[in-house]
Parts: structure tokens; C-alpha cells; sequence
């Protein structure tokens, strides 16, 4: 799975809908060299058409992502929010999710998106550990609890 460093953990991420939820963890990853600020609108006009929320259990949860848009370092970024915004659910475009867990991704190589999103939705199938992401109180707890995960 893309590795995640804890300076692109968000806990208690604030954000007023969708699209401010990505444009503020698209903020984060370009403070840290991983895209550039264009990538935010390449994800959301990727959502409007192909939305990517997921109906997980316990915790909603969803992995926004572009095909384009400027990508310096493959990478991923994750937000627990403070309250839910709507995401579109991937499997029924007309089913408006209420996700808590945000996990933005970005590949230099286009051809390894789909092997990432395959991990990462095996890995928040699992409702003990969404739950207990959802409960960190810091990055390094998120890290450890994803570690922990792919260790089994």
C-alpha cells in the first residue's frame, strides 16, 4: 500500500462539503511537494463523474483521486473529519454517503491507481479498524493502526 507519512494525516479536519474536504487535503499534500494545487480540481471533476465513496461498515469512508493533474511524489493523505460531508457511493451514483474517513491519493504512474485503490478498499473493509482510526487522537496512532493492518 502507498505509504503514509504523518505529515499528511489530518484528525479533526473541518470541512463545509465535498469539495472543500478535498481541496483542503489537496492543500496539505502540495504543502508537502506531493501535487500541485491544480490536483484538487482534477479529483473533483473525477468525483462528479466517477464518485467514490464507500458504504463501509462502521465508519463511511472514501478515496477521492485524479488520473491528472500535477503528482511530484505518489503518495496518500488521510483526514478523519470532525463532521461528515456527502460522497456520492462508487457502486450507485444516486446514494449520498456521509463520509468521517477521507483518504486522497495521487500516482505518479496511472497504471499502479487501480492496485492502490484495491488495497485501500480491502484495508477499510474492515470495520475494527476504521473504527479505530476514527478514535486516534494522533497521526502516529493512524500510522500504527494501518502498519498493524497490512502486518496481517
Amino acid at each position: 500500500m502507498l505509504e503514509l507519512e504523518k505529515k499528511n494525516v489530518i484528525i479533526g479536519l473541518e470541512a463545509d462539503d465535498r469539495d472543500d474536504c478535498i481541496r483542503k487535503i489537496v492543500a496539505r499534500m502540495a504543502e508537502n511537494g506531493y501535487v500541485g494545487l491544480d490536483y484538487a480540481d482534477a479529483v473533483i471533476e473525477r468525483e462528479n463523474k466517477y464518485p467514490t465513496g464507500l458504504p463501509t461498515e462502521g465508519v463511511i469512508t472514501a478515496i477521492p483521486h485524479a488520473n491528472c493533474g500535477t503528482v511530484h511524489i505518489t503518495g496518500m493523505a488521510l483526514a478523519v473529519l470532525t463532521h461528515p460531508v456527502g460522497f456520492y457511493n462508487m457502486a450507485d451514483s444516486s446514494d449520498l454517503l456521509q463520509a468521517e474517513i477521507v483518504c486522497v491519493i495521487a500516482n505518479t504512474d496511472a497504471n499502479q491507481q487501480l492496485s492502490t485503490l484495491r488495497q485501500l478498499m480491502t484495508c477499510f473493509s474492515e470495520e475494527e479498524l476504521l473504527l479505530k482510526i476514527k478514535a486516534a487522537q494522533t497521526a502516529e496512532e493512524i500510522i500504527e493502526i494501518l502498519a498493524n493492518a497490512e502486518e496481517e
